[in-house]
C-alpha cells in the first residue's frame, strides 16, 4: 500500500473526540483503537469498504454499543452524561431507518425537539419556528401534512435526516444520509449537512459515494478492516493513492477551473 494521509492531531478544542476505541464481538476484533478528533463546524466523511467498521464506529459514539477506550464530546466524557443531555449533544440518524407510526411528518420531525422539554414547539408557529426552518432546510417543508409512514423511501430518508437535525445538537452523526435518494436530493443533502456544520457544529456522516466525500466534506476518514487508514482532505488521499488501494479500484479524478472536484471515474484495477 501506498504511503497514507498523515491522521491530523486533535487541536484540543475538539469537539468530538475518540481515542483508542475498541470493539471486540465474538472474539473478532471489529474496531482497533480507532482515534479521531472532529472540531467546531467540521464536515468529516466516514468511507472504507463495506465491514470495515464505519457503523460500529458511529453507533459507539451515538451510545449505542459498547466499547473500549474513550469517548468526550464538548469536553464531557459520554459514559457519564445522561440520556438526555447526550441527546442534546450528539443526534444520530441510523441507516435505514424506518416510521412505523401513522404520524404526519411535521410532527415526526418535531420529535427530534425533545431535548428541549417545554421548549420544544415555539406558541407561535411561523415560517422561522425550528422545525419549519429544517425541513425547509431539508427539502421537506412541502410534506408538513404527509402521514409519514405512506412516503417513499427517499422521502421517508429526508424526514429522518430532518428529525435528527431538529436536535440541533452539537455533533450529528448520520449513518449513509444519500442512501435510496435520487442525485438531486443527494445534492442537497449534502449541502444541508454543510450548513449543519457551518453553524458551528460538527457532522460525521458515512458516505459509499466517494466523490460527495472528496467534494462536500473538510476531511475525509477511511477505514480499512476496523482500522482508520487515513485522514485528510479528498485531494490529498486521492493523489497518494490510499483511496484506491482501500477500495481495490482505479480513480480517476476531473476538476473545475477552481480546483473543485467535478466528477470521479471509477474503474477496475487491471
Amino acid at each position: 500500500m501506498k504511503e497514507a494521509a498523515i491522521v491530523q492531531p486533535g487541536s484540543g478544542h475538539d469537539l468530538l473526540s475518540c481515542r483508542d476505541l475498541s470493539v471486540r464481538i465474538d472474539g473478532q476484533d471489529i474496531l482497533q483503537r480507532c482515534c479521531l478528533s472532529v472540531g467546531n463546524g467540521e464536515l468529516i466523511a466516514l468511507i472504507g469498504p463495506n465491514g470495515a467498521g464505519k457503523t460500529t464506529l458511529l453507533r459507539c459514539v451515538a451510545g449505542a454499543m459498547d466499547y473500549s477506550g474513550s469517548l468526550s464530546c464538548s469536553g464531557k466524557d459520554i459514559r457519564a452524561v445522561s440520556p438526555g443531555d447526550r441527546a442534546a449533544l450528539i443526534g444520530y440518524l441510523p441507516q435505514n431507518g424506518q416510521i412505523h407510526w401513522p404520524m404526519r411528518v411535521r410532527d415526526v420531525v418535531a420529535l427530534g425537539r425533545l431535548p428541549f422539554g417545554k421548549h420544544a414547539q415555539p406558541r407561535n408557529l411561523g415560517k422561522d419556528d425550528p422545525v419549519t426552518r429544517i425541513m425547509r432546510d431539508c427539502g421537506v417543508d412541502h410534506l408538513s401534512r404527509r402521514i409519514a409512514n405512506t412516503l417513499s423511501g427517499g422521502e421517508r430518508a429526508r424526514v429522518l435526516l430532518a428529525r435528527a437535525m431538529a436536535t440541533q445538537a452539537s455533533v450529528l452523526l448520520a449513518d449513509e444520509p444519500l442512501a435510496s435518494l435520487d442525485p438531486r436530493h443527494q445534492l442537497s443533502t449534502m449541502e444541508a449537512l454543510r450548513h449543519y456544520a457551518s453553524t458551528g457544529r460538527s457532522v460525521v456522516a458515512v458516505l459509499h459515494d466517494i466523490g460527495m466525500a472528496i467534494r462536500f466534506a473538510d476531511r475525509v476518514v477511511v477505514m480499512q478492516n476496523g482500522r482508520i487508514a487515513g485522514t485528510g482532505s479528498g485531494k490529498d488521499l486521492l493523489q497518494c493513492g490510499l483511496l484506491e488501494d482501500v477500495f481495490r479500484v482505479r480513480l480517476e479524478p476531473f476538476f473545475d477551473e477552481n480546483g473543485r472536484l467535478a466528477s470521479l471515474a471509477l474503474g477496475n484495477r487491471s
